[in-house]
């Protein structure tokens, strides 16, 4: 799959992350972690 670089929040702190994308929908993405959790991140606030 694609990869791309998402936001997550750890913390106090957002940190810019290295994920696999699986789903792309019109205003969410869900991808997979590196630790191999799945989560959905918002287009327009997370993405890089």
């Amino acid at each position: 799959m694609k990869k791309i670089k998402v936001f997550i929040n750890e913390g106090n702190e957002r940190k810019l992350v290295d994920v696999e994308l699986l789903e792309s929908r019109k205003y969410t993405v869900r991808v997979r972690l590196p630790d191999g959790n799945i989560i959905t991140r918002k287009k327009k606030r997370d993405l890089e």
